[in-house]
């Protein structure tokens, strides 16, 4: 008595599509520090479309940022235990994540090096930061976002 659907991938996540559970990021002219671990964390995205070929198969830690300004933000990672990569990406029309075809930025260091992005926003934009691993590392991290006003 009704339309039965039938769904060609995973069930999105709420409010960030491919990327798993997304925490509310917030930036400010003053750099904002969080602080987290990719432990535990699903592991749904592998490769980024601005990335390297080496692919991150490790669990990822999402955040999502509702942008208020338009201008751009940086994004800083330190990891503490296991090497970590930095990745911004768009949100596709739904709202969700879509780290292949809005992949805005990208930074793939090997080691404990600090990883930089920087990257275009608009006001009112949706934007997601991810923390992942490469080959299923994970690891503690420390991150510090700041945006500035064009």
């Amino acid at each position: 008595a009704g339309t039965l659907l039938r769904l060609g991938g995973p069930l999105p996540t709420p409010a960030g599509g491919a990327c798993a559970r997304p925490i509310p990021l917030a930036c400010s002219a003053a750099p904002t520090t969080y602080r987290g671990s990719t432990a535990g964390r699903p592991a749904a995205v592998a490769g980024y479309g601005c990335a390297g070929a080496r692919l991150d198969a490790g669990p990822e830690a999402t955040y999502r940022l509702d942008s208020p300004v338009t201008g751009a933000v940086t994004v800083r990672l330190r990891p503490h235990e296991a090497d970590l990569d930095l990745v911004a990406v768009g949100a596709a029309p739904g709202g969700g994540c879509d780290a292949t075809d809005r992949c805005l930025a990208a930074s793939q260091g090997v080691g404990l090096a600090e990883e930089t992005v920087i990257f275009p926003v608009s006001r009112g934009g949706t934007y997601f930061v991810i923390v992942d691993g490469p080959t299923g590392a994970a690891s503690g991290y420390t991150l510090t976002v700041s945006c500035a006003k064009e």
